[in-house]
């Protein structure tokens, strides 16, 4: 189950923001730069997780409180960090402290981050990682297929954990049922937004076996290598009796991407540990919340326990503690401004952290929580145990230490699934009451709710980073909160988007914005996108008829997967639409949809 999350502290985001500025989207060169950039944060921002259970989300029944949380947490891939994890680094002086008055900036570090290592570092492997044939993860089909990666790849140990095994041919080219799977296959974590020259995504190493010589297997090889091209993956294969395959896969480790992933894999992290703990730590922490969130999704029972035992192994980075301090924040400020009805008490946490401490830069960094040893996490009965490396890609190493068969594992995944019923998820639910914000006084002027005040400055500070609200702003968003129609006036620059932006955040589900002027809508997404919130576009006539439909279609996808819980078009059963009540319109919708995804328009 691939989930999509992660956070990004000031000092890199500075980092980015000031190396896309150096870049001339005019040129292919800078535009391919810009494409890199963008495509490994967001592959940054998915992981794989396995659950110890047949995970099941009944979307008809998804609490609120929880929905909204999620869709907070997941508001950018990435988006901007939790202002305690902020102030955490700051503490321990891998960032400067905040020095603006009017909004939480951290954007100085104590070392120069430069963008050629966060480039290159979020090339994401783990380094000096030694897999042999017993503790390999991937799914193999022979022996031979083992020789390959251990003996015709020798001088590149690193593509043990880079090289996928075994992925569906289906998930690259839709077209190709069968349940046919791949031997090896690598996808590479840029986007490619500039349609100049071939399109490349991938490669394909496929060892084949005696079998291939023969005409009926030529004949799929080559139909089969030619959907892969159709989708910018090329195939190489091997053994092979064309001289030019065997030279291709030897040149393709000569490549330009594979090279920094060997200078990461060879990487002495001890040189570089600040880099990894301010690149990584706020992608982890993100990771363990949305995971957390789907485990209580799908497991409302346990919110009704007094304590939940929660058990957290850091196989590289420190990331566990923060992660649930930072979501108990959100539980308790969110539960502060709700009406008593609609409150959801997480119960009280008992945390065990079991670190790897050449990865810990600071021992504060575990918000003084329980550290113990493998003997401890064998002696006890833990609610929840969560594996976390942010290092390994899943299915390529096996652990031996820590095993439990209530173990949910974390990793890294080898490619972002963007496919239908797999992108980020925007959770829909009942429409939370909040209390009152504001109090109106005797001569019409309105003053904050003392008692709410704290907890409502929370959710701008963490989502917008602005220290307060403005005035005028606060008695919009109280009226829009309580669902009671409003008319805000406020002066040009008095903060009118925000008295929309914030109440979109603190309810579950999506917000659709109607403004009449093409130039202040785009405006309002660049802004948004500025703030490393990208759950966001716009529709207007400036667009081309195919990018206007898209849109559209993406809106509705993002309903429908809400609707169908994630799972594809044809898993028709579990839709909350289904029923004699709504079965024409249903169907209708259905047909709808399918029928724009065939359309060469949405490719």
């Amino acid at each position: 189950m691939q989930f999509k999350a992660g956070y990004i502290v000031d000092t890199i985001a500075k980092v980015v923001t000031n190396f896309k500025a150096t870049l001339n989207k005019q040129t292919p060169a800078d535009h391919k730069k810009l494409d890199q950039i963008n495509g490994l944060l967001q592959y940054a921002s998915s992981f794989d997780v396995e659950f110890p259970y047949d995970y099941k989300l009944d979307c008809t029944e998804l609490n609120p409180v929880l929905a909204t949380l999620n869709n907070i947490i997941t508001r950018g891939l990435p988006t901007r960090a939790p202002v305690i994890l902020e102030n955490l680094f700051s503490e321990i002086g891998l960032t400067e402290p905040n020095k603006d008055e009017f909004e939480l900036n951290f954007p100085t570090s104590g070392k120069s981050v430069s963008p050629e290592n966060v480039f290159e570092l979020l090339h994401i492997i783990e380094p000096n990682l030694k897999i042999n044939r017993t503790n390999y993860g991937g799914d193999l089909g022979s022996e031979g297929e083992w020789k390959f990666l251990d003996k015709d790849l020798a001088e590149h140990p690193y593509a043990k954990q880079i090289l996928q095994s075994q992925r569906e041919f289906v998930t690259i080219n839709r077209n190709l049922n069968g349940g046919r799977s791949l031997d090896f296959s690598f996808e590479f974590p840029y986007l490619n937004t500039t349609n100049v020259g071939a399109k490349k995504k991938g490669v394909i190493f496929e060892y084949d076996g005696s079998h291939h010589k023969a005409t009926s297997y030529k004949y799929y090889d080559n139909y089969r290598d030619d959907a892969a091209d159709e989708e910018g993956f090329d195939t190489l294969r091997q053994p092979s009796e064309r001289l030019e395959l065997e030279v291709a896969i030897v040149n393709q480790f000569k490549n330009e991407i594979f090279q920094i992933f060997k200078k990461n894999y060879e990487r002495d992290t001890s040189k570089f540990l600040e880099e990894y703990s301010l690149i990584f730590i706020p992608i982890a922490v993100a990771r363990i919340q949305k995971t957390l969130i789907e485990f209580l999704l799908s497991n409302p029972n346990e919110l009704e326990k007094e304590f939940l035992e929660i058990a957290v192994i850091e196989r590289d980075l420190p990331c566990g503690s923060i992660a649930i301090k930072s979501l108990q924040e959100l539980f308790e400020n969110i539960n502060s401004i709700l009406e008593d009805d609609d409150k959801l008490q997480l119960p009280k946490i008992n945390l065990t952290i079991f670190e790897n401490k050449d990865w810990v830069i600071d021992q504060a960094l575990h918000l003084n929580a329980s550290k113990e040893n493998e003997e401890h996490f064998k002696l006890t009965n833990f609610d929840i145990i969560i594996d976390h490396s942010i290092l390994r890609r899943s299915n390529i190493y096996n652990e031996v230490d820590f095993q439990n068969d209530k173990v949910i594992k974390i990793r890294s995944s080898h490619y972002f699934d963007n496919s239908v019923g797999k992108a980020r998820r925007i959770y829909c639910a009942d429409l939370l009451n909040y209390k009152p914000l504001v109090e109106k006084k005797d001569d019409g002027s309105y003053v904050p709710v003392a008692e709410c005040e704290a907890n409502i400055n929370y959710f701008i500070q963490t989502i917008f980073r602005k220290v307060s609200f403005r005035d005028g702003q606060l008695p919009i968003i109280s009226r829009a909160l309580q669902q009671k129609p409003v008319i805000g006036l406020l002066p040009t620059g008095g903060g009118k988007s925000l008295t929309f932006q914030l109440p979109t955040f603190l309810q579950p589900g999506l917000c659709l914005v109607v403004d009449p002027i093409k130039s202040l809508m785009e405006d309002q997404v660049r802004v948004l996108q500025l703030n490393w919130i990208d759950c966001c576009d716009f529709i207007n006539s400036n667009l081309e008829r195919e990018e206007k439909q898209k849109k559209l279609i993406d809106f509705i996808m993002i309903d429908t997967v809400m609707l169908c819980g994630g799972g594809n078009l044809s898993d028709r059963e579990h839709s909350p639409l289904q029923g004699p009540k709504n079965q024409h319109v249903a169907e209708a919708y259905w047909q709808w949809i399918e029928e724009q995804l065939r359309q060469s328009t949405y490719e």
